[in-house]
């Protein structure tokens, strides 16, 4: 999908595992019964800092792991191609994430 959501079968229900300055959401299905809602927050709330909400969360990340690289031969000529244009709402959602990437050091300007 265009926003990055992704669609599900049924209809999901955020909890907050952070505070309310620093939020840190995660969603559940809403197709649990009580017991299940109770044992599955605890588990969450127990195992929270198993998750990462943000870039800066993985400073041990080893960049081998996530280092993209193109076996591009230094006797081929590169190919510029046109700029791609993105719907304005788009662009400014693209522009978010390119900075956090930037910030956290993922990605570099070339």
């Amino acid at each position: 999908m265009e926003d990055g959501s992704q669609r599900t079968i049924n209809e999901l229900r955020e909890i907050n595992l952070g505070t309310t300055d620093v939020p840190k959401p995660i969603f559940r299905t809403v197709m649990l019964n009580d017991e299940e809602v109770t044992k599955c927050e605890q588990l969450l709330q127990e195992y929270k800092d198993v998750f990462v909400w943000a870039y800066q969360d993985m400073p041990k990340l080893d960049p081998s792991v996530v280092v993209h690289k193109l076996a591009i031969s230094i006797a081929v000529k590169p190919i510029m191609q046109p700029q791609r244009c993105f719907r304005p709402d788009l662009t400014i959602q693209i522009n978010v994430v390119m900075y956090k990437l930037i910030k956290a050091n993922f990605i570099c300007e070339v």
